[in-house]
């Protein structure tokens, strides 16, 4: 019966419309001790290779003392668990982390050296997990110091928005091979509860602060402010070009080089706190595009968390609801063009997951955080690493089509001439029966005979199986491929894998007993 789909369907054909990418993640990370309430993934950073998660309700050093994690994001190996020297029970170490090539800072908003929650940060060596120094205001009691935490090259930049009274708030500027305090950041028309500080973001010689509760467009519209960090020196203070009453603007800030993201979750474009993101040029203070999510919606508070790094930002919606109610989820965005690239969700996603909470992004690397994953224990938390790399084909036909089609199609190469060439498959049902197809249209059918969801590569010419690699999806949820090698000819040898050849890939697969069968999303590729 199985075999009987193929040749019913060749002749069936419908319109197909391209969609926006949506991508699931190459790995999971998890802390090897993770318990219930540790809150891992509440804060996460990467640069390169080398990522950092806190996990600021870890009790290793008593209740809600905090730790954060040393992870190398191409293998998902834990590298080192980050402890303070000194720590003691809520301290919440973790709250912030940051990392820049070998050092990493990590922010202890509750430590209490200079007073209750005067708050610290420390700065570790992550090539070998040793503690270099500890950072505090040295001049604030009660202000949160460490609460937000950024750190390029030698300086780190540490928010403390609840400093000078009333929580207008501060940020200082250190110097992290030395651990001396070089300037201290203040807004030059700050006001009682602004909250500058909340958010802090450096990149070489320029920092971005946020303030979400500034007045300048009405109550809690919220404001940014470009700082460099070689003179304390203020050069330009943000604000969106449609602000109003309530968006928080300034919630979150990134940059990179010339370039500024600055998260407004309580936006409601797309509904009440649906969220939008902002880019600038941190040279002349222009404010470039709004961002907002494609199927945004109100409660998503897209812009909650940001990251850029070089043409890409990363935009976090940890109220979106797409694996049920705040699951959560994340976009990929080209700031040169304002393009929306990508959506991510964890391929695990569930309800109260708060995927999206916290973003991070280096090269093509991203790191998503989930601190109410329940993996090893109700709000035991958990990141996500994805790869943002365009792989230079086109991804239609996904669960933002139709959620049958939730699991998701992969190709290592579009190389032609390579050696050999996986197609994979990741959020299958696991242990499940599975083939790959491929056709050369990209015509739809929704619920085919013995299927539900959509089959969209049907309306061509040629529309066929690989028989090789009929297998099983493994526990995990993945299967692969390879084209290349494959022992069938599909389409009677139709399908030649050569340059300028375009060809359409999609996975069919048995869901458990008693279930339809349904399909991956699909990919169109031209091969080089």
């Amino acid at each position: 019966m199985l075999r009987l789909l193929i040749p019913a369907l060749i002749a069936l054909n419908a319109l197909s419309g391209v969609g926006s990418a949506q991508i699931t993640e190459d790995l999971k990370l998890n802390a090897s001790d993770g318990s219930g309430g540790d809150y891992f993934g509440w804060s996460v950073a990467v640069s390169g290779n080398t990522a950092v998660i806190g996990a600021d309700s870890d009790d290793d050093n008593g209740s809600d003392s905090g730790s954060a994690y040393v992870f190398n994001v191409t293998t998902g190996q834990e590298l080192f668990k980050l402890t303070a020297s000194d720590a003691a029970p809520n301290d919440l170490f973790g709250v912030s982390v940051a990392v820049s090539g070998n050092m990493a800072v990590i922010g202890a908003q509750g430590d209490d050296d200079e007073g209750t929650n005067s708050g610290s940060a420390y700065v570790f060596d992550v090539s070998s997990g040793q503690e270099l120094f500890k950072l505090t205001a040295s001049d604030g009691t009660t202000a949160y110091f460490g609460t937000s935490v950024a750190v390029s090259g030698n300086t780190a930049v540490i928010g403390s928005p609840f400093d000078n009274g009333s929580s207008s708030g501060s940020a200082y500027v250190f110097d992290v091979t030395t651990g001396q305090k070089l300037f201290k950041l203040t807004a030059s028309d700050k006001a009682a509860g602004d909250d500058f500080g909340k958010s802090v973001a450096v990149s070489g010689t320029t920092a971005v602060i946020g303030s979400r509760n500034d007045d300048d467009n009405g109550s809690d519209s919220g404001s940014a402010y470009v700082f460099d960090v070689t003179t304390g020196q203020e050069l330009f203070k943000l604000i969106a070009s449609d602000g109003a009453e309530n968006d928080r603007f300034g919630w979150s800030v990134a940059v990179s080089g010339n370039t500024a993201v600055i998260g407004a979750l309580s936006d409601n474009d797309n509904g009440p706190s649906s969220g939008s993101a902002y880019v600038f040029d941190v040279t002349t203070g222009q404010e470039l595009f709004k961002l907002t999510a494609s199927d945004g919606a109100g409660g998503d508070v897209f812009g909650v968390s940001v990251a850029v790094s070089g043409n890409t930002a990363v935009i976090g919606a940890r109220g979106d609801d797409d694996n049920g109610l705040t699951s959560g989820s994340a976009y990929s965005f080209d700031v040169t063009t304002g393009q929306e690239l990508s959506k991510l969700t964890a391929c695990d996603g569930a309800s109260g997951d708060r995927f999206g909470d916290a973003v991070a992004v280096s090269g093509n690397t991203a790191v998503i955080g989930a601190w109410e994953d329940d993996d090893n224990g109700t709000s035991s938390g958990s990141a996500y690493v994805f790869d943002l790399t365009a792989d230079g084909f086109i991804r239609y036909c996904g669960a933002s089509q139709n959620p049958n089609n939730a699991a998701v199609i992969d190709i290592d190469t579009i190389d032609s001439s390579a050696a050999s060439i996986s197609v994979s498959l990741s959020c299958g049902p696991a242990n499940q029966f599975i083939y790959l197809l491929v056709g050369n249209g990209n015509g739809t059918v929704s619920q085919p005979p013995g299927a539900k969801g959509d089959l969209c590569i049907v309306g061509g010419s040629c529309l066929g199986r690989y028989d090789k690699d009929v297998g099983q999806v493994t526990s995990a949820g993945t299967f692969s491929t390879d084209i290349r090698n494959t022992i069938s000819n599909p389409c009677a040898g139709a399908v030649t894998i050569t340059p300028g050849a375009t060809w359409n890939f999609q996975y069919w697969h048995r869901q458990p007993m008693g279930q339809p069968a349904t399909f991956s999303d699909a990919i169109s590729v031209t091969f080089q």
